[in-house]
């Protein structure tokens, strides 16, 4: 299955090549959602636009939505809608493709509220979140502390929590104020300052220790959070 959002231009036009020589002919106008699929033979022309496009396998769906509507939504059947919020999504995931240093985990947030949302414009409802306990939310901190110098993600996260995958982001938002991929990255900066302020290690080691892929990607988060370099944040504490 193929997701088109597009976001601005002037049109987007395409043919899809169905079965016994059916063709369909579509047209994709800013601000609107289309969903095809991708094992079809089709074709695109456009003069400017500016789309996301994402590719989803029938297992994503399945482990997304399955636990969370009576049956899987089959989101083809929404076919074609305008949305606000898909299109936020949408600019959200063509946002972070743009940035040098991808967060896969921010990444993988934005595309399944893409996913989450088309369920429930098709199916009419939203799913019930669960409530969860204080000792998920334990287990949550533990694993992802123990976690910090290596990836972590969504669905690791709902497990060791005991939730299904979609009801995730809403029971974060009441635990914790902040979406999980910003909670994670807050806890890799924490440490990182841990690090700077009680260790030796280099800036290059300490970017690894804390689940960075280098250090610049570790000075741009750095610096994103705590408005200053992880240089300049050790030599304040250094004259303390």
């Amino acid at each position: 299955m193929q997701i088109f959002v597009t976001l601005a231009g002037t049109g987007f036009r395409g043919d899809l090549q169905g079965g016994a020589g059916f063709r369909r002919r579509f047209v994709f106008e800013p601000g609107e959602t289309h969903i095809i699929d991708a094992s079809q033979e089709h074709r695109f022309e456009w003069q400017f636009a500016e789309m996301t496009s994402l590719f989803v396998s029938p297992e994503r769906i399945a482990g997304l939505l399955g636990q969370g509507f009576a049956r899987v939504p089959a989101l083809g059947d929404v076919r074609h809608v305008s949305d606000p919020l898909i299109v936020h999504y949408a600019a959200n995931v063509a946002r972070l493709m743009r940035t040098t240093l991808i967060d896969p985990l921010a990444l993988e947030h934005a595309a399944d509220a893409i996913l989450l949302r088309l369920a429930e414009i098709g199916t009419g409802r939203y799913p019930t979140v669960t409530s969860g306990s204080d000792l998920a939310w334990r287990r949550i901190v533990e694993y992802v502390e123990a976690k910090l110098d290596g990836p972590v993600t969504l669905a690791e996260i709902a497990q060791i929590a005991d939730l299904p995958q979609h009801a995730l982001n809403r029971w974060f938002h009441k635990r914790a104020g902040i979406p999980p991929h910003r909670w994670v990255r807050a806890r890799r900066i924490a440490r990182g300052k841990q690090h700077l302020v009680a260790s030796g290690m280099d800036l290059a080691a300490i970017a690894l220790a804390t689940g960075f892929a280098h250090q610049s990607h570790f000075t741009q988060a750095f610096r994103q959070a705590e408005g200053i370099t992880p240089a300049r944040f050790r030599a304040l504490a250094a004259q303390r």
